[in-house]
């Protein structure tokens, strides 16, 4: 039937009748009856036959009058492992404070988020089920694992978020590491500290170790207090490699070698081994901030019982996040268009845990470079 030159359905057929009898979701069978790319094509044919035999016909002017109300970009699929998906599901500070920003840049553009775990949602082909079935349009994925994004973008444009991309065609955004580095460095430098050790992992063993941005933190570390003239004893630099079992005793390990050579007057760590750096600092009778200053990264000290208000770095998820969503939607409209890394700096946010010292306290020796 038709009123002036609109088409309309017949009576009782519809996309969400036709959704129902093939237990698929309406945007599955709209995007089939439109031969979406990212529908498969067995779909899409039955979809069409059951199109064919219910007499359903499409409103084709109103279809492109909403299609251009409608934004580029419906659903984005935000693409995390199993151990940090645990942690959204715990309801971690720092994990859900990513899944936030994520959350509200996709909604400020008006765009759903869908929230896959690798370990659940990733399909034999390499990719999602939301993917396939049409409901994600991209993936911002917070994964270090170069198979699954490889494997991922062959099917929809990819964006890595808090994490450099090594795979051509995907994009990345992450946080500035070594200028984060420079950044708690000359924080405590203005402050007169000129012995400053460091505590964090030193290797890269991926997602069950520590990350790749350790690595980079630490060649950061040792190349600008050479720059800067900043002493730091080879024992300081020897390999720090642990895991949450043997926090403790790595811990007590690393002071007493540290301590042992011209103790320093700051120690840079992450948030999570303050509590336990501060406690082992105590039993050797040295406080925080009086003894030695000490600075953290993530700015998630007040999820673990910290002792010292501890000043840390606050990534910027927010704009990591709206950068990442700006990537996708431009990705989407030119996926062949070369790679682009952002790179987010920090803040460093001051609390109770880094003091001060005077000029005088320092030793002489402070100003001589000794990076081995």
């Amino acid at each position: 039937m038709s009123i002036g030159n609109v088409t309309t359905k017949k009576p009782n057929v519809s996309i969400c009748k036709m959704a129902r009898q093939l237990k698929l979701s309406p945007s599955t069978v709209s995007r089939a009856l439109r031969d979406h790319p990212a529908i498969a094509r067995k779909t899409v044919e039955m979809v069409g036959a059951l199109a064919r035999e219910l007499g359903y016909e499409p409103r084709k002017e109103l279809g492109h009058y909403f299609r251009a109300l409608k934004k580029e970009v419906n659903g984005v699929a935000f693409l995390v492992d199993g151990t940090i998906y645990e942690h959204f599901c715990r309801k971690d500070s720092f994990f859900m404070r990513i899944q936030w920003a994520v959350q509200q840049a996709l909604h400020a553009e008006q765009i759903h988020m869908l929230l896959c775990c690798a370990n659940r949602d990733l399909i034999s082909n390499g990719s999602l089920y939301s993917v396939t079935e049409g409901m994600a349009d991209g993936v911002i994925t917070k994964i270090d694992d170069d198979e699954i994004i490889a494997r991922l973008s062959a099917h929809a444009p990819v964006v890595v978020l808090d994490v450099e991309s090594r795979v051509e065609g995907v994009d990345a955004v992450t946080t500035d590491v070594p200028g984060t580095a420079r950044k708690q460095i000359d924080y405590l430098v203005a402050r007169g500290h000129r012995q400053i050790a460091c505590f964090r992992p030193s290797s890269s063993r991926g997602v069950s170790g520590p990350q790749p941005w350790d690595s980079i933190y630490w060649q950061e570390y040792i190349a600008h207090s050479a720059r800067l003239g900043l002493r730091v004893p080879p024992a300081w630099l020897e390999e720090i490699s642990f895991t949450e079992r043997n926090e403790a005793q790595a811990i007590s390990s690393y002071l007493d070698r540290v301590l042992a050579d011209d103790r320093p007057t700051a120690i840079l760590t992450y948030d999570v081994y303050a509590p336990t750096l501060i406690e082992a600092l105590r039993e050797r009778g040295l406080s925080v901030p009086e003894d030695i200053s000490l600075m953290g990264y993530d700015d998630d000290y007040h999820d673990r019982e910290c002792p010292v208000p501890l000043t840390s770095v606050r990534q910027n998820f927010e704009r990591m996040a709206a950068e990442a969503v700006r990537l996708i939607r431009d990705r989407i409209r030119n996926p062949a268009r070369a790679s682009i890394t952002i790179r987010v700096g920090c803040e460093i946010i001051e609390r109770q845990s880094v003091a001060a010292i005077q000029p005088q306290s320092n030793h002489s020796s402070a100003l001589t470079p000794s990076i081995h």
